[in-house]
């Protein structure tokens, strides 16, 4: 990797560990108030807001950065007009939401709603950010939301009963109010094009983009209709602990596209893909290594989680490995995404949810909270493997990557079981 990847990469990964690793920086005080099946229900509406966003957006992100990288004023183009589209969208559903919602208990689906619509106006303007190579301004977005919400929990946390709703609509709040002054601030040329093609472009991926909701929101949907909020609770626990594999792979996902489209013959190069994975496992490794360390000292010292002496901690690393194993499908899936094959990307997602979702169903129905865990493995273990095939049919020099990352792949998932039994059974945790 050049200096500047690095740079970009280490810039980006705290960026997006910020943003969506905020329900990390949020669990200890998440749980404390609203109390673990309190969190699970939290954690189920990030769920049903991450499958409403797309539509309320068009997926035009995708389109940004493609577009942007290649033509800055496009991308401003698109950026200020989708900005105005997501805005007048969301408000018009919103609305009718709430003029039709029967009940107190409902309210939640127009929460849903506005709070889909400003992640969505957040997409677009960090996608801008990104493509314009305004690191430290996407960072600000993002470091600026989590410092506000964690001080505004902190503080009223202890003088006053914070409700989900009340919780929901303070962060509502601040990312709309960042939002607009960032959308404000971002000056530039705007070039109009003909958006037909780049819209298309987009559309393709949303069925991408519903698949991988449906692969990665499975496990706790049908926990919740199969078992209850208790399970709910664990395994949101869980997930989200694990989600600090994801903190790299968000990483990957934001700096790699725009390094394969201006490099793209190097990217095919096996030497430096596995130079590339070997960089990105150990990583993983020690973050992983790090959460092990936290939940010791939680143990003992602070006492946040109700999750030890019940059996149930080994799900961790099973969900862990699962997002470390997604890892290598953003390498194969930009290759993808660089040859502009949004279609192939989409029926590949689609194969796995269709093949995954029944085998969640049959593991969660007969093994409950394990069950949800290793079908999330299963899953991405699925995706990686499907994405890398269909890759390698339109970019025949890729096939060449296929045993040395696969190699990598497994001595690292068994460097995760290996640590974390040796590490349970030393600190017992």
């Amino acid at each position: 990797m050049t200096s500047k990847f690095k740079k970009e990469f280490i810039i980006y990964s705290i960026s997006v560990g910020i943003d969506r690793g905020g329900m990390l920086l949020y669990l200890p005080l998440l749980s404390a108030i609203l109390g673990i099946e309190g969190y699970g229900n939290y954690n189920y509406l990030q769920v049903l807001t991450r499958f409403l966003l797309p539509f309320l957006c068009l997926n035009i992100s995708s389109g940004i950065i493609k577009t942007g990288a290649e033509n800055i004023k496009r991308g401003m183009f698109l950026c200020r007009n989708f900005s105005m589209f997501t805005f007048a969208i969301t408000s018009l559903f919103a609305l009718v939401v709430y003029l039709f919602v029967d009940g107190t208990e409902n309210y939640i689906y127009f929460y849903v709603v506005v709070f889909a619509g400003v992640e969505a106006l957040q997409s677009i303007i960090l996608s801008y950010l990104r493509t314009t190579e305004r690191n430290m301004s996407y960072f600000l977005f993002v470091a600026l939301k989590t410092f506000i919400f964690i001080v505004f929990l902190s503080i009223f946390k202890s003088n006053y009963e914070l409700s989900l709703y009340t919780i929901l609509r303070v962060q509502i709040f601040i990312t709309f109010c960042l939002f607009v002054y960032f959308f404000f601030t971002s000056k530039g040329k705007i070039e109009k094009f003909p958006v037909k093609p780049i819209l298309i472009f987009s559309l393709f991926l949303i069925p991408h983009g519903i698949a991988q909701w449906a692969i990665a929101a499975s496990g706790r949907i049908l926990l919740k209709h199969f078992c209850n909020d208790l399970l709910l609770g664990y395994f949101g626990i869980f997930f989200t602990l694990g989600s600090v594999a994801l903190l790299v792979n968000s990483g990957i996902a934001i700096v790699l596209p725009q390094h394969m489209i201006q490099n793209y013959e190097k990217w095919k190069d096996t030497a430096v893909v596995k130079n590339f994975i070997l960089q990105y496992s150990v990583v993983v490794f020690l973050l992983f290594a790090a959460v092990l360390v936290w939940l010791f000292v939680d143990k003992y010292y602070f006492f946040y989680f109700d999750i030890f002496n019940k059996g149930i901690l080994h799900n961790f690393v099973v969900i862990y490995t699962g997002f470390y194993v997604l890892g290598f499908y953003y390498y194969y899936s930009n290759v993808l995404f660089c040859l502009g094959k949004s279609q192939t990307i989409m029926w590949t997602t689609v194969a796995t949810a269709a093949i995954s979702i029944p085998v969640s169903i049959m593991l969660i129905y007969y093994f409950d909270l394990i069950g949800a865990s290793i079908s999330l493995l299963v899953s991405y273990m699925i995706y990686s493997i499907l994405i890398a095939h269909r890759a390698s049919k339109h970019e025949k020099a890729i096939t060449k990557t296929f045993i040395p990352l696969s190699k990598i792949m497994i001595v690292t998932c068994a460097i995760f079981f290996m640590t974390f039994y040796l590490f349970s059974y030393v600190f017992s945790v």
